[in-house]
């Protein structure tokens, strides 16, 4: 926040055990300073460069990264690969058996958050192709689905555990939810500027 609006605050606190006509005439006076044009105009102009910042790499991920979709990869040299050019951003990566019934629930829930949240890459891998990974990360249940944020482990989801008590099916508000806690997808908004300052990574272990 802007170290005027920080300062209108710190003007309220100082004055709450004030009366009600002495706190209406400071909310007053601060409004009337808020509303400063230069002021008004210098914030409006960082609202929109944020917005365009954030439309402009959503634009680069879907064209140029292939975000928005649930993409499968093919075998474990494509994996590292996609690995190592996300040590930057959001990954999550299903482990399936195409054949498998809660595998393919699984897609089309993590189908449906690709679509939603384009910042983040979304992936599925048949664990018969990618022997190494099955035993680093000592994958033995199915849908097995793990993501990563700069490179960094943030969830593991073994089965269904986490997302509710059917062991066969769970509310895609459920999966959502839980990625959005871990940080692996987020809601943009124009009021909150974030730095993403993770630096350490698993993905190199």
């Amino acid at each position: 926040m802007s170290s005027k609006l920080e300062d209108a605050e710190a003007k309220i606190l100082r004055n709450g055990s004030g009366t009600d006509s002495d706190s209406e005439e400071n909310i007053d006076e601060l409004f009337e300073e808020l509303e400063d044009e230069d002021f008004m105009s210098r914030y409006r102009e960082q609202r929109i460069e944020e917005i365009s910042r954030h439309l402009k790499q959503t634009r680069k991920n879907v064209h140029d990264n292939d975000h928005g979709k649930l993409n499968e990869v093919e075998d474990e040299k494509e994996l590292i690969k996609i690995i190592n050019q996300n040590k930057d951003g959001n990954l999550i990566i299903h482990f399936q058996l195409e054949k498998f019934p809660k595998c393919q629930f699984m897609n089309k829930q993590l189908g449906r958050l690709a679509s939603k949240y384009v910042n983040t890459k979304f992936i599925k891998v048949e664990v018969e192709n990618c022997p190494f990974f099955v035993t680093k990360l000592r994958i033995k249940v199915l849908p097995f689905v793990i993501g990563y944020r700069n490179g960094v482990e943030k969830i593991k989801l073994v089965g269904f555990s986490k997302l509710g008590n059917d062991p066969n099916v769970f509310a895609f508000e459920s999966l959502e939810n839980l990625l959005l806690a871990s940080g692996l997808i987020k809601k943009f908004n124009i009021r909150e500027v974030t730095h993403d300052n993770d630096s350490s990574s698993d993905l190199d272990n």
